[in-house]
């Protein structure tokens, strides 16, 4: 318990570019010496003495036909060793467009925005992001977004020359599959180990924060403008605890519970993995039934899989269980749709509800596949998984034959979190979880299975608190029904936050993002005053899924029209959201 309360309080004490702590015991670094005190509300010595970098920006990206720069800036590999090796990080902006709207305005500042993954590339975030940001944002803030140390174009970490193979499933089921998922996970380790360089003992969320710190004195801002959505709102709370009197404005959405992420409730952190902790089985699950409640309520005409949607959904998952069904794609002909993979699927499919309709035309022709057992039936269930892939992004697609983001995602995850030191507890909470919550049991768990074996050793990572009184308010935002950051996650850290206020969005899916007007525009409204009106308060999702469309893409009639730029921002960036995915068969040699 010492060692625990140590390692809660030790991270604080930990530097910042051209800030040291006091040297108590000498005079070398003091304010005579060029040094003067800082950050006072830590309630540490720090002393500060150097100039923030500069950017030297250039116009990059002209083909988006809208006037991205992009920049650099160098960060330390470790802040306790701030004159020693150094980080180059990757960063894009988009000006604030001043003048472009109906009277001249005065620019606020800079507007960090951060997709989550971890590891997503903040710069193609900003480049998609900007295409459908409304007026009144963009003439107010330069856009900006980074990659994060150690991914994407900010000095990755690579730990294979080339393809790997993974496991041919997309989480274990039995004992042998178990055995060789560990295996795979020890290899995985062991070659971020050796060949990731010394990034590897440096990714942790909280150096991340102390690099944003610096971009953020890099751009001249004296106050922190930023919008973190899924695990982008750990890197915000990291920050608010870290610089509590650092920020202007911080919206949080899909809400990453810091204690559950981090340690867990007590000694929760050595024997229950963090994916448990985070409860998405229970997120999922939740979802789910609301997915059933939904399409029952609609109709067949708006939901083909209604009519006792729940009952329907057991029925396949009691075939796939114990047989796979043979489809037929219309691109690579017949294949066996295998239990692990149709979890996978409908896993994916949760995270955006305006495809729910598709979703809810693939399990239809799924059943009929089964019941029919035809060529015909096997067709048109390839055909509707095919377009649901294409619209979700397929779960069995070989995106990343050197398993490269998955091992960024991890070193970010296993670095932060503190988890049990053998598969085994992975095994017994999958299945407790599967037999306990529901069939996203097993896939949820063993998506942090390789921490189990992860040797990254970063002293500098934040285990909290997490319950600093910050100089602004903060806005979090979060769904009812949200898949991979359960409500919970939002009342847990409004709790914990004493300056922050709770916007409720009475919807379904991962994050906000695109869903409502009405969240948009207070979110907007705050990051233009900087204030809230009410510390609670509940919106809207503009449409219910089933109930204003046919079972087809939402908006596919008109992908030019206003709502159809939202529908389809949402639509990429959900393909990308949602933290490390399971390492399914998505690398064949």
């Amino acid at each position: 318990m010492i060692l625990k309360y140590f390692y809660r309080w030790s991270s604080v004490l930990l530097l910042i570019p051209g800030i040291v702590l006091a040297n108590q015991g000498g005079n070398r670094d003091s304010p005579a010496n060029g040094w003067k005190t800082c950050y006072q509300e830590s309630g540490l010595p720090f002393l500060c003495g150097s100039k923030p970098p500069a950017i030297d920006w250039q116009a990059c990206y002209r083909e988006s036909g809208l006037p991205f720069l992009c920049g650099s800036v160098d960060v330390p590999l470790d802040y306790n060793a701030p004159e020693g090796e150094k980080l180059n990080l990757a960063l894009i902006k988009l000006p604030a467009a001043m003048g472009e709207g109906s009277r001249p305005v005065r620019k606020i500042g800079s507007l960090f925005l951060n997709p989550g993954g971890p590891g997503i590339s903040g710069v193609d975030f900003v480049l998609g992001a900007g295409q459908v940001l409304p007026l009144e944002l963009r003439e107010r803030f330069d856009i900006i977004g980074f990659d994060p140390r150690g991914t994407a174009r900010s000095n990755p970490l690579v730990c294979f020359n080339g393809p790997v193979t993974a496991p041919p499933f997309f989480f274990p089921r039995t004992p042998a599959e178990e055995a060789l998922t560990a295996k795979f996970d020890l290899r995985l380790a062991t070659k971020c180990k050796a060949n990731g360089g010394s990034v590897f003992d440096h990714m942790s969320t909280a150096n991340v924060a102390r690099d944003l710190d610096v971009l953020r004195q890099a751009v001249g801002d004296s106050r922190l403008n930023y919008v973190g959505y899924s695990y982008g709102s750990f890197l915000g709370i990291t920050y608010a605890n870290l610089f509590p009197n650092r920020i202007r404005t911080m919206v949080l959405d899909g809400i990453v519970d810091p204690i559950a992420y981090t340690t867990g409730d007590g000694d929760e952190g050595y024997t229950l993995p963090v994916t448990t902790r985070l409860r998405r089985a229970e997120g999922s699950q939740a979802t789910l039934n609301e997915f059933f409640r939904l399409c029952d309520q609609a109709g067949l005409d708006q939901c083909p899989f209604g009519n006792m949607a729940a009952s329907k959904f057991d029925f396949l998952v009691d075939h796939l269980r114990a047989a796979p069904v043979h489809i037929i794609d219309p691109i690579t002909g017949p294949y066996d749709l295998t239990y692990d993979r149709f979890i996978a699927t409908v896993f994916g499919a949760l995270v955006n509800s305006l495809e729910w309709p598709l979703l809810s035309v693939t399990l239809n022709e799924i059943h009929a596949a089964i019941s029919d057992g035809s060529e015909d039936t096997a067709k048109r269930a390839g055909e509707a998984l095919a377009v649901l892939a294409a619209t979700i992004g397929d779960p069995a697609e070989p995106e990343d034959p050197t398993q490269t983001h998955a091992a960024q995602q991890f070193s970010v995850l296993c670095t932060d979190s503190i988890n049990p030191d053998n598969h085994e507890a992975w095994s017994l909470a999958g299945a407790a979880a599967d037999a306990n919550v529901g069939v996203f049991g097993r896939i949820t768990t063993w998506q942090s299975s390789p921490c189990a074996v992860w040797r990254s050793n970063d002293p500098d990572r934040y285990l909290g608190p997490f319950s600093r009184v910050t100089s602004k308010p903060i806005l979090i935002v979060a769904n009812l029904f949200d898949p991979l950051t359960p409500y919970e996650g939002a009342q847990q850290v409004h709790g914990l936050l004493p300056n922050s206020a709770l916007l409720t969005l009475e919807g379904w899916g991962h994050t906000s993002l695109f869903l409502s007007s009405c969240v948009d525009q207070t979110v907007f409204s705050y990051l233009l005053t900087s204030r809230v009106s009410r510390t609670e308060t509940n919106c809207q999702q503009d449409v219910t899924p089933f109930a204003d469309t046919l079972a087809e893409p939402m908006i596919a009639a008109d992908e030019t029209s206003p709502e159809g730029d939202r529908a389809n921002a949402r639509r990429r960036t959900m393909q990308k959201i949602g933290g490390p995915l399971p390492l399914g068969p998505e690398t064949r040699q």
